[in-house]
């Protein structure tokens, strides 16, 4: 064999590599996996906005330093977020966790959630109901409970955000609820379905 077919079989050699390492790689070579998108988490806090009823309703982050809240039968405690700038949330389920006691054993609450407008034009900034359930209270002490809701996409403006509530279903203000705030423990989650 001469030195010119020695080479030329060399480079035909590397091409044939090449191009078996071309097509090897097209094969084996691809990347697959899985992506996981964790939704939002919205925990009440102790924060008053602009009123005693109306606390802060923090985006990912719990409040550390808040221990609980109360309310009279009858009455409310709210908790709402800033705007979430968005025009719309996904088809999710919207799961509910916090931890109540009463002081009066066996007491009904409602638990709510609207869109609200965190700039109204009108003296009702709540807009559209999300969720609701009425929540039998079964205790003296701190229990927890939860539900979950289906509500479909919602759509939103930019200046909305949610208004999460609990009301005393009754009028009997010598019934107090108690919520606990505290690690992040009264929160609600949306996850996609």
């Amino acid at each position: 064999m001469n030195k010119k077919t020695a080479i030329v079989s060399v480079l035909l050699a590397v091409l044939l590599i090449g191009i078996v390492s071309a097509g090897l790689i097209d094969y084996f070579g691809r990347i697959t996996g899985s992506v996981e998108i964790e939704g939002p988490v919205f925990y009440a806090t102790g924060n008053n906005i602009n009123e005693p009823t109306l606390k802060e309703l923090w985006i990912n982050e719990p409040d550390l330093d808040s221990t609980t809240t109360w309310f009279e039968d009858g009455n409310y405690r709210g908790f709402a977020t800033i705007p979430l700038g968005i025009n719309s949330i996904y088809d999710a389920e919207y799961n509910f966790k916090f931890e109540a006691k009463t002081n009066n054993a066996s007491q009904q609450m409602e638990v709510r959630l609207f869109t609200y407008d965190a700039k109204p034009q009108t003296n009702n900034p709540y807009e559209t109901k999300i969720c609701e359930k009425v929540i039998e209270i079964t205790s003296e002490d701190y229990k927890p409970y939860e539900f979950s809701c289906y509500p479909g996409e919602i759509s939103l403006s930019e200046s909305d955000g949610f208004y999460w509530e609990f009301k005393g279903w009754n009028t009997n203000e010598e019934v107090r609820f108690y919520i606990k705030l505290s690690e992040g423990i009264t929160n609600f989650r949306i996850i996609a379905t």
